[in-house]
């Protein structure tokens, strides 16, 4: 027991400095993060429906679906303390989500190491996310996914070790803020509710709880949802409409490439697809009665994602990708013991170094690039130009209007062909049919009708 702390410790001592080679000043381009830094910063300065309404404005305006007027409230509040404390600092930000990253390491070894036959098993799935590529490199964003696996990890470690009243009532509130961080920890409450009914956990309760213990959590959760309805900021309208099966078969190939390619080597992921698959799925089979709520999480969640028709990139999978580890050493190890095969975790550990050896090059590799695109100096620059020079009721057309909002407190819209705005700012060196060009830089121009008109 304690040589396997000794190793979680220096797994974690190692994912630290790996993280902190990946992490830069600044941020890349991305889009998604300046909204959730705007929420953040409308919170401390009180100003959350001045925001949902420019929000809603470039997202109508746009040619592009860009995301919703609001996202969920959760990550936005994690980042408030330190917009507080420091304004608007990426790289502190960054450190939160690394911080929430490093701690999902424990939770992992201690929440399957009562799971898997032996703790070594458990290093290895920490080793699998600590020390992988696709995390490593991810914490240099200022994303939901980190906390959101986090809190995600906890809910399930006290899902399934909370034995009183109190505790239940804890559940809930933690599955609520889990939920409140991406919408698609909804997916928790039918894992609890599976959990609940497990034969065997039923058997163990049945005369010893009572009813109102297995509605508790329930109870909680709706409690802090209803105040949340009256009390947060609402996000506008919803996409559920955008739902769609027509896509669900090449969606589902996409998102088994994007595990696929987790687990092994890029030019390998199709060779193992399918194996993949049928040793993850005889884990689950093998652990069906115990692990139902967890196979449960991972269908319900799996089936939205193949529904959806964007997005599909590899932090969608993060949140299943510790829980698929596991299935996958269950099932082969029950494979080996079938066929007498005496070396499963000797390729268990192939698979798992090779997978921490690219996370370590790729590191050092992701330490030499310059990430900061929406941020460097020659964007600076072009920020405090617009906002000593452009009004602050003017509209911006720019390809990251989003950004641009958070950097400059002027709303902009995304225009790919008719331009409609008073103001864009375009990268290269473009002639622009009835604008003049106000600011040049090495890559942007900074325009400005000739003949305005009024805001639009």
């Amino acid at each position: 027991m304690r040589r396997e702390i000794l190793i979680l410790v220096l797994l974690m001592v190692i994912s630290v400095f790996l993280t902190n080679l990946c992490i830069h000043e600044g941020h890349n381009w991305g889009g998604d993060f300046s909204l959730y830094v705007a929420q953040a910063k409308a919170l401390v300065e009180g100003n959350m429906d001045v925001l949902l309404e420019k929000s809603a404005y470039t997202n109508n305006h746009s040619d592009v679906i860009l995301g919703p007027y609001l996202y969920p409230i959760g990550f936005p509040l994690l980042l408030s303390p330190v917009y507080y404390f420091f304004g608007l600092d990426f790289l502190a930000m960054k450190m939160l989500c690394a911080g929430f990253f490093i701690l999902c390491l424990p939770l992992i070894y201690f929440f399957f190491r009562s799971k898997l036959t032996t703790s070594a098993y458990a290093l290895f799935v920490v080793a699998g996310v600590g020390l992988h590529e696709s995390f490593l490199t991810f914490t240099d964003n200022v994303l939901s996914g980190l906390p959101f696996l986090f809190f995600l990890l906890l809910s399930f470690y006290f899902l399934e070790r909370s034995r009183n009243l109190i505790g239940q009532l804890a559940v809930g509130a933690l599955l609520f803020f889990t939920f409140s961080i991406r919408d698609i920890g909804i997916a928790l409450l039918p894992a609890l509710f599976v959990f609940q009914i497990s034969p065997g956990l039923v058997k163990q309760q049945r005369e010893q709880k009572s009813l109102f213990y297995y509605v508790a959590p329930y109870l909680s959760f709706a409690l802090l949802f209803v105040l949340r309805i009256f009390f947060a900021p609402k996000s506008g309208e919803s996409r559920y409409d955008l739902f769609s099966f027509s896509d669900a078969y090449s969606n589902f190939v996409h998102y088994s490439d994007l595990i696929s390619n987790y687990l092994f080597d890029s030019n390998l992921s199709l060779i193992f697809l399918i194996p993949m698959w049928a040793v993850i799925i005889t884990g689950m089979v093998v652990r069906f009665k115990k692990d139902l709520h967890i196979v449960a999480f991972l269908f319900i969640v799996i089936l939205i994602y193949i529904l959806w028709p964007f997005e599909h990139v590899m932090r969608f999978v993060f949140p299943l990708i510790a829980f698929l580890m596991y299935f996958l050493i269950e099932g082969l190890e029950y494979l080996a013991k079938r066929v007498k095969f005496k070396y499963s975790i000797g390729i268990l550990f192939i698979i798992f170094g090779v997978m921490s050896l690219r996370g370590v090059m790729t590191s050092i590799e992701y330490s030499k690039t310059d990430t900061n695109e929406a941020y460097s100096q020659e964007m600076r620059g072009i920020y405090d130009y617009i906002v000593q020079n452009v009004p602050e009721h003017e509209l911006i057309g720019f390809e990251k209007p989003r950004v641009l909002r958070l950097l400059t407190d002027r709303n902009a819209v995304f225009q790919l062909k008719d331009y409609t705005t008073n103001y864009l700012l375009l990268g290269g060196d473009n002639n622009i049919p009835n604008y003049q060009d106000l600011l040049r830089t090495d890559h942007y121009t900074l325009y400005k009708r000739v003949n305005q008109t009024e805001p639009r």
